[in-house]
């Protein structure tokens, strides 16, 4: 194989592999489909909001200590009216 080809497929990898990285959206759960609200937070600052928005739901009673505080950026497909962030305490 030559290397150019083996340099175009090997960034056609990556391309691919970054384009799947969804977007949060839809209800999401602390702790459940993320360990942490660290966690949860983190992975919003790297791929944003999806279309119709996401909720990330905290157990009612979950506690977390933190070393740092939290920053909530969203660098990536922001918060908006059609992509709004909502982050709420679950039932007691």
């Amino acid at each position: 194989m030559k290397k150019t080809s083996r340099y175009f497929y090997a960034l056609l990898l990556l391309f691919l592999s970054v384009k799947a990285i969804g977007q949060v959206s839809g209800v999401q759960t602390v702790p459940g489909t993320y360990p942490t609200i660290a966690a949860a937070v983190a992975d919003l600052n790297t791929v944003g909001v999806g279309p119709g928005g996401a909720t990330i739901n905290i157990a009612a009673g979950y506690t977390e200590a933190l070393s740092a505080p939290l920053v909530l950026t969203i660098g990536v497909s922001s918060t908006s009216a059609s992509r709004p962030l909502v982050i709420q305490k679950s039932g007691a």
